[in-house]
């Protein structure tokens, strides 16, 4: 694939259109079957969702404005719902790493589970025929960040409620990507994490069961 930058930067998504135009929801579709016939429960996350590729999506969370860099993940990501069969699981990853209360993580769930495909935003990718079907074919998940994220700090102290809060909401994932530290390392190793970040994850987690 090539980039603006040569080997980095930001994909030229149109340049990949005639490859997948005219028939993007059913070749997406055929991706997935692919996979969902040896694995009938898999569940396949898209960490950012098709509200990438929605000029609509609101802000603070969602950014509308990169829908024009992100054309072809809302397309792409209809096609494996379509394609899903009855038990695997198509999931909206929420890759958005700035909500932190509850009202914040509801905000972005109504979003990606009921507006974004309601008749009301009119979404050029959704088909009609699959809006009402969203909100029982589609996941909703977010992502968390152990890294200060756009003016919004992150301790383990901040780290624990918003664990807790965003569990409450989602309907199955909730993931958290790290870069600080790791939690592969038992503490006190190379870049491990404290204990203290350790605590507020499980502390967090423990308060929703």
């Amino acid at each position: 694939m090539t980039t603006d930058r040569g080997t980095t930067g930001t994909l030229h998504y149109r340049r990949l259109r005639p490859l997948l135009a005219p028939r993007d929801g059913e070749r997406h579709d055929d991706c997935f079957g692919a996979r969902a016939d040896p694995w009938p429960n898999i569940a396949v996350i898209t960490l950012h969702g098709p509200y990438v590729s929605e000029p609509r999506s609101p802000a603070p969370f969602f950014n509308g404005g990169v829908a024009a860099f992100n054309e072809l993940l809302g397309p792409l990501f209809v096609g494996m719902v379509e394609g899903q069969g009855s038990s695997a699981s198509v999931v909206d990853g929420g890759e958005l790493y700035t909500p932190r209360s509850a009202a914040d993580f509801a905000n972005a769930y109504q979003w990606q589970k009921f507006r974004l495909a309601s008749d009301a935003t009119d979404c050029a990718f959704i088909p009609p025929a699959l809006r009402p079907m969203w909100p029982s074919r589609v996941s909703v998940s977010t992502g968390l960040y152990d890294t200060p994220y756009l003016g919004h700090a992150m301790t383990p102290a901040i780290m624990r409620p918003t664990v807790t809060n965003a569990l409450r909401q989602m309907d199955r994932y909730v993931w958290l990507y790290t870069e600080s530290v790791t939690f592969l390392v038992a503490p006190g190793g190379v870049a491990a994490a404290s204990v203290e970040w350790i605590d507020a994850v499980r502390t967090g987690r423990d308060a929703v069961r």
